[in-house]
């Protein structure tokens, strides 16, 4: 976010707006409010949405009977009529937006965002620093702590950041286009960067969340990109690249099984003999010393995945 002194000075100019017409959609605006040294509070739960992002700090967030560490970075949203508490702060620094959706000057598909905001279950993101909405809330408080263009700048900039605010929590389509998210062709794009970034960092505990953040959209968005896309699951994909690797490294014939284990993000090599074993049909060890070995890598990279080429093993007459 902007510097802590600042921004006092772009919340007093953000809080002329108190209605936004977006494109689909209409807020009322309730608030908007920072406090660098947030101090506890006590069960409680409102009429509007409320959704903070921490800058600094830790504290504890209570949704009902569920409990989440805060941290720089987190993003949550407090839906109306739902009991809730922030506690145990330490230092703890928020920015937030209080809206309601204006159901008679919204599209029925924007309205359809909002009801899926009020119910969903996917109220909090610990590591959204890099998420559009939190990108543009870093451009439209910039904007605002200089005062100037209220009309031709921060009011559309706002415009977009709220939509943007409920699309990185329902990972749905924009209000009013029926357009996705991505064309057909930023899947592709988006699934080989994914297979490049898990390629990269084999050694590394990956998860669905971790690469998802890398490519800057949501853990849903990446699951479903591999569900409709992909022959393969996110996880079914990520063993698919730490086979390859291992069975070219074992090819080389250079490294221990130890360390290809290790390398490829195995573990150990119980771990990577019972999985290797299991998928190609034979050892890592009687693999490394079979004269014949036959891959068929499909489909291409271009597709966005690979497919962990096929073993047969021949043995001479």
């Amino acid at each position: 976010m902007i510097s802590e002194d600042l921004i006092p000075v772009a919340f007093a100019f953000l809080r002329q707006i108190t209605e936004l017409r977006t494109h689909g959609g209409s807020y009322v605006i309730d608030a908007w409010a920072a406090d660098p040294r947030h101090r506890d509070n006590q069960v409680h739960r409102h009429s509007s949405f409320e959704i903070c992002y921490v800058t600094n700090g830790s504290g504890v967030y209570l949704d009902r009977d569920s409990s989440h560490p805060l941290k720089p970075g987190t993003l949550f949203c407090s839906r109306p009529y739902v009991w809730h508490r922030i506690h145990q702060g330490e230092e703890l620094g928020l920015v937030w937006v209080s809206f309601r959706g204006d159901g008679r000057n919204s599209s029925e598909a924007h309205w359809k965002l909002i009801e899926k905001l009020r119910t969903t279950d996917r109220y909090l993101l610990p590591d959204a620093g890099q998420l559009p909405a939190v990108l543009t809330w870093h451009a439209l408080l910039q904007q605002a702590a200089s005062h100037t263009g209220l009309e031709e700048v921060v009011r559309p900039l706002a415009g977009a950041f709220l939509n943007s605010l409920v699309l990185a929590f329902v990972d749905a389509e924009p209000a009013g286009d029926h357009s996705p998210l991505v064309s057909t062709a930023d899947h592709g794009r988006l699934l080989k960067q994914a297979h490049q970034f898990m390629t990269d960092n084999l050694s590394r505990p990956l998860q669905l969340q971790t690469v998802a953040n890398y490519l800057h959209i949501s853990q849903r968005h990446l699951s479903r990109l591999f569900h409709d896309y992909s022959k393969y699951t996110f996880v079914q994909q990520l063993t698919n690249i730490r086979l390859s690797k291992a069975a070219e490294l074992l090819r080389e014939g250079n490294s221990s099984l130890k360390e290809i284990a290790e390398v490829c993000g195995f573990g150990n090599i119980h771990y990577f003999t019972k999985v290797f074993t299991s998928t190609i049909g034979t050892s890592p060890g009687k693999y490394r010393e079979s004269p014949f070995r036959i891959y068929e890598h499909f489909p291409s990279e271009e597709e966005g995945f690979t497919e962990f080429a096929k073993f047969a093993e021949y043995t001479e007459a």
